[in-house]
């Protein structure tokens, strides 16, 4: 399938990451402040801190990891959050293990750490600046399955974030939806820290994909207004 490059941009100066995103997705990044994190992303890796420019009542900082989906939707969160978003996503992550490019616009001789270990990665770097994120996001459901034992390394991997906000997947024909949703569930029974955002829900009956996993255009407004309205309440709104 051709792709169409998406990157998050600030007054129009590429600073971060980018990420192949399916042709039907078009709309152009909101402009947002960045600072880049160390080490700098390459093609289909966005690891940035972004200074949400919404206006409503928002956590200090909040972190976002994930893959693809991830990456298309992180500018739609930044215009609703007045949040330092912490942010590590990539093309073709896996919770469960690294993948190594070629894959998605990851080029080959990249590596892209699992899930698990970016959460981990993202945490302890934080740490050493003295920042504890209140809230994490975390989109990890879509390109493998996911089992109690991942779910509950993930959250262990952020000990100290009070609550982690885990996105439903919506993968059409992919026999692994319904059972990484019911995983997702069952992790915030058992885990008073962990809470769905369902996707999966919300996108029933809309046309919000521009492939079988990726949002489109009107997809990744909705998706960035979900997580954010979610995020900002501390509740299911």
């Amino acid at each position: 399938m051709q792709r169409a490059a998406r990157c998050l941009c600030a007054g129009g100066l590429i600073v971060a990451g980018c990420s192949e995103a399916p042709v039907a997705v078009t709309r152009e990044p909101t402009t947002t402040a960045v600072e880049r994190v160390a080490p700098p992303p390459t093609a289909g890796e966005l690891r940035a801190r972004v200074r949400g420019i919404g206006t409503d009542p928002a956590p200090d900082d909040v972190l976002l990891v994930g893959d693809s989906v991830m990456v298309l939707v992180t500018d739609d969160i930044a215009t609703q959050l007045a949040s330092e978003l912490h942010i590590d996503a990539a093309d073709c992550r896996r919770i469960d293990h690294a993948v190594h490019g070629p894959c998605g616009a990851v080029p080959a001789g990249t590596v892209v750490t699992d899930g698990v270990q970016a959460l981990a990665d993202q945490a302890a770097a934080l740490a050493d600046e003295g920042i504890v994120p209140e809230v994490a996001v975390v989109i990890l459901a879509n390109n493998s399955s996911v089992t109690s034992e991942h779910l509950d390394a993930a959250m262990d991997a952020v000990t100290g974030v009070a609550r982690v906000w885990w996105v439903t997947t919506r993968i059409d024909g992919f026999g692994r939806q319904d059972p990484n949703n019911r995983a997702l569930a069952a992790l915030a029974e058992r885990d008073e820290r962990a809470r769905v955002i369902d996707w999966y829900a919300a996108s029933e009956g809309h046309d919000w994909l521009a492939d079988n996993v990726h949002p489109n255009d009107a997809g990744q407004r909705a998706l960035g207004r979900l997580i954010a309205d979610h995020v900002a309440c501390d509740c299911v709104p």
